[in-house]
């Protein structure tokens, strides 16, 4: 349904595109019209090469938000680790200090 949409989308933009430069620019319509067809060919290949061949993980979230996330649990492990060892540190102090 939405790859419906964007194909429409797309007819749209590059219909107005074109309206505008044929308005304009009346002999370079045809090549405007020719080079708008294959970029907008480029970019369903590319895409469909992108959604059927490129491997990603099963989710709903964007990549970026993925690194966001990886960073994220990176720095709140190593907070927890830092945590950690300066208890550990204030233990023994304090065990020092009972003896």
């Amino acid at each position: 349904f939405f790859s419906v949409l964007t194909i429409l989308g797309n007819y749209v933009v590059f219909g107005a595109i074109n309206g505008v430069t044929y308005f304009f620019f009346q002999k370079f319509a045809s090549l405007v019209t020719f080079y708008g067809v294959m970029a907008t060919a480029a970019v369903y290949l590319a895409l469909w090469i992108d959604v059927y061949f490129v491997p990603r993980e099963a989710s709903f979230i964007s990549p970026f938000e993925n690194d966001i996330a990886y960073f994220e649990n990176k720095y709140a492990i190593r907070r927890s680790q830092k945590e950690a060892s300066f208890l550990e540190r204030t233990d023994r102090i304090l065990e020092k200090r009972l003896r």
